[in-house]
């Protein structure tokens, strides 16, 4: 899905449509990471093997309708699902949060301890 920020203004009308993502979204999940304080967004985890490093800017916002226009691809995934090391990957995303954010204290490494 491909859509605009101007699409989503357009769409509603409240003041602020964005918000960044915060513990609420959590849901008691330690792969979860709320926006650092004082950042404006969040970062997505990166998934790939090689991993890691690549910060990619998240933020939420209100519900948009979807239109065919919006549709960038589709594909068919056939065979085993890719392994991807969750915890490893997750870890790493939180050092380079610590990096990026001079935030050494940010978060913690992990438990074990998930949601359900």
């Amino acid at each position: 899905m491909q859509y605009t920020v101007a699409e989503i203004i357009a769409q509603t009308n409240i003041a602020t449509p964005f918000a960044v993502p915060t513990v609420l979204e959590a849901r008691n999940s330690e792969y979860f990471f709320p926006a650092p304080a004082g950042r404006g967004v969040g970062y997505t985890v990166d998934l790939r093997a090689a991993g890691g490093q690549v910060l990619t800017r998240e933020f939420l916002h209100v519900r948009l309708t979807y239109k065919a226009h919006h549709l960038l691809r589709v594909a068919q995934m056939t065979g085993p699902t890719p392994q991807v090391a969750l915890a490893a990957a997750r870890d790493a995303h939180l050092a380079g949060l610590r990096t990026r954010c001079t935030r050494p204290d940010y978060g913690a490494m992990m438990t074990g301890e998930v949601d359900a």
